[in-house]
């Protein structure tokens, strides 16, 4: 009786997916604090014409110079909970293949490390600030679960009060029935003495 009245019970089926609900909206406020990998690779050629004499490109294509450029950037990214500040870096490599005469490396390599730590000083500074959403919503997400079982609890309760009200109500039912029977047994007993004593008279 108990397990149908909760498979049955629709306040108790919609319950039971708030917690759930609040358990993900805890995990979406913790995935703020995780880093971000990126990363892109890029190419590009062009071709112009020379603007002097000093400019011009070496080979067969002397009347133009071809530039081909690849890059290749890799990032990280993490919002950071204990100061509630930003940091980003970055790693930027390029490769530059030209058919300019004076170029004086070809092909040429850069790369450069960029970083960036951002901090709130005032507003929003500390972990109390950055971790209070999710301390607002754990604890949203303990008191559903306690007034879910609550409520499991209370309907239990309910439905075993229910049965053995069921059971003694059924009891009282045979119990009056066997009187019924004992009444009309003695009933006709006593109509049978009524005969016979008419008949004596």
């Amino acid at each position: 009786a108990g397990r149908r009245a909760l498979e049955r019970n629709l306040d108790i089926q919609v319950q039971r997916l708030e917690p759930q609900l609040l358990d993900y909206q805890v995990a979406s406020l913790w995935a703020n604090y995780r880093p971000t990998i990126t990363s892109s690779l890029f190419s590009h050629g062009q071709t112009n014409l020379p603007a002097d004499q000093l400019q011009g490109g070496v080979g067969a294509s002397a009347n133009q110079i071809t530039n081909d450029t690849m890059q290749w950037n890799a990032g990280y990214n993490q919002n950071v909970r204990w100061g509630g500040g930003q940091l980003l870096t970055n790693f930027n490599n390029t490769r530059l293949e030209t058919t300019q005469a004076t170029a004086l490396r070809n092909p040429a390599y850069t790369s450069n490390f960029p970083a960036q730590y951002t901090q709130p000083l005032l507003r929003n500074f500390g972990r109390i600030a950055t971790e209070r959403g999710i301390k607002i919503a754990q604890l949203n997400s303990e008191i559903s679960r306690e007034a879910f079982e609550q409520q499991v609890a209370s309907t239990l309760q309910q439905v075993e009060i229910a049965y053995w009200n069921l059971v003694e109500a059924r009891q009282q039912v045979e119990v009056a029935r066997e009187s019924l029977g004992l009444a009309r047994a003695l009933h006709q007993s006593n109509r049978v003495r009524v005969d016979v004593g008419k008949v004596l008279a």
